[in-house]
């Protein structure tokens, strides 16, 4: 390893990582908490410092956005919503990196109290995942951050069935997100999850998806009508997504789907067989931490599956990988919060563990070696400095 200003940072936060796990492990929990927090303040620290093209570019546009003439009107796809949050960062007068170190920071506490506090346990592994990859990008790509944050936090409505009104906020959560990121304007596939048959409806789609997937293959990875009317569309980048069609990588990212599906199935299976079990023998505590978590595994299943609608949509626009990179977390959350529930199962935790090593190790390659330049994403994290310099 390379040494930078900050790699004794991200080394603590490795290193505090493996011992929130393990201290969760030995049911130490308050200790491992105790971990998990220092590994959480290296994340922001190093959040803090990087830099990179995609920074120098966020900062260039933030330090812009001085006056609502600069901003302009709302308008569908212009990403307004992300446009005033500079806006009002800079009538604060904050700079751009202090700015985003408040939001960073809201954001990871919004995501804990909202999805993680209630529904996930045994994080440490999770955060030493992110710190293996998903940091880098998160530190470079600030509004798909953001937008990803939003649809995680959003996930609570849709687990709380009992409020008839939060298929609304889920929408206007969906709203804010796609205004920051345009990306997210496709997320609204994920509405599908307020339908009560589940599994009616996961039998249709799975249909739907691979005659979906076909056609678009055989339209030379243009989504039938949806490629024309971006193509006709007066904003340029739109446009502009209409006609750089993928060649294989979509192949890749098809893959990590398969690969989180059928891991997340086991873990839902094997939740489902041992219910009845852990009802009569944890108490009421354990066994409630047991349901949320069993909830939540379920609707992890269930967004896999729904996200497959998006394979062809990432066949014709590359950056569309990023809704499937954005779940991934979801995954692991899920893996690690479940893992101790697979007893007796050896070769389904070794499939398990598998499934994360992998997944993780071709996303570092993919995105490190194939779609961008790990010079340009890790070092300036590490450097505290833009790439160039």
């Amino acid at each position: 390893m390379t040494f930078y200003t900050y790699t004794p940072v991200l080394i603590i936060g490795l290193v505090s990582s493996v011992i929130s796990g393990i201290l969760d492990i030995t049911r130490q929990k308050k200790y491992a908490k105790y971990a998990s927090l220092i590994a959480v303040i290296c994340i922001v620290i190093l959040f803090y410092v990087s830099h990179g093209i995609d920074v120098f570019y966020d900062k260039k546009y933030y330090d812009s956005v001085i006056s609502l003439q600069v901003l302009g009107i709302p308008e569908i796809f212009n990403e307004w919503i992300w446009g005033l949050m500079c806006l009002v960062g800079n009538k604060l007068r904050l700079d751009f990196f202090v700015f985003r170190l408040i939001i960073v920071l809201g954001l990871f506490i919004l995501v804990y109290n909202s999805i993680i506090k209630k529904y996930c346990c045994n994080y440490g592994w999770v955060l030493l995942v992110y710190l293996s990859y998903f940091l880098y990008v998160d530190a470079m790509q600030l509004q798909n951050f953001i937008a990803m944050c939003i649809f995680m936090i959003s996930l609570k409505y849709v687990i709380d069935k009992e409020n008839g009104k939060n298929i609304i906020k889920f929408v206007i959560a969906l709203v804010i997100a796609a205004e920051i990121h345009s990306a997210y304007w496709v997320a609204f596939v994920y509405l599908i999850l307020f339908i009560k048959d589940k599994k009616t409806i996961s039998k249709l789609l799975i249909g739907l998806e691979v005659l979906f997937i076909g056609v678009t293959y055989l339209n030379n990875n243009y989504v039938p009508i949806i490629s024309t009317v971006m193509s006709s569309a007066s904003d340029s980048r739109l446009s502009n997504y209409s006609s750089s069609a993928t060649v294989r990588s979509w192949i890749v990212f098809l893959m990590f789907l398969i690969v989180y599906t059928f891991c997340i199935y086991l873990i839902h299976k094997n939740n489902k067989k041992k219910y009845a079990y852990y009802k009569r023998n944890l108490d009421i505590n354990q066994f409630e931490t047991f349901r949320n978590s069993s909830d939540f595994v379920n609707l992890v299943l269930f967004i896999d599956i729904i996200s497959f609608l998006i394979i062809p949509m990432n066949m014709m626009i590359t950056h569309m990988y990023r809704l499937i990179r954005n779940i991934a977390i979801l995954q692991y959350l899920c893996i690690f919060s479940n893992f101790k529930y697979m007893r007796g199962k050896g070769i389904q935790k070794a499939i398990l563990l598998g499934g994360v090593i992998i997944t993780v190790i071709v996303w570092r390659i993919f995105e490190f070696h194939y779609n961008t330049d790990y010079e340009q994403m890790v070092v300036p994290v590490l450097r505290g400095l833009y790439f160039y310099e």
